[in-house]
């Protein structure tokens, strides 16, 4: 490999910023990380929770877990040959139990 192939080790820079300047950082100042992890805690708790109700959820899963379950069908109909729907019964069953 060349040394211009190389694009280099890469680095990571992680870097706090605080709403009123450098507070608590090496130059002094008063609260520094407790004090703007308690001000995100504060946000996190006025943000208003959405959850997915009931039926987009359920059906969600459903679409997930049929879409596996016809990706399956011609793995399923070359390894059984002619148990193949006797197979199909038992996943469509197996399926029935998670409704």
């Amino acid at each position: 490999m060349s040394s211009w192939e190389f694009p280099g080790w890469g680095g990571v820079l992680t870097e706090l910023t605080f709403e009123g300047g450098r507070e608590g950082g090496r130059e002094g100042g008063g609260g520094g990380y407790a004090a703007y992890a308690a001000e995100v805690e504060a946000r996190e708790g006025e943000r208003k929770r959405s959850a997915l109700g009931v039926l987009p959820a359920t059906a969600i899963c459903g679409c997930d877990i049929m879409a596996s379950v016809l990706y399956t069908t011609g793995l399923v109909a070359s390894r059984a040959g002619k148990l193949a729907p006797v197979c199909m019964l038992c996943v469509a069953f197996v399926l029935w139990l998670f409704r």
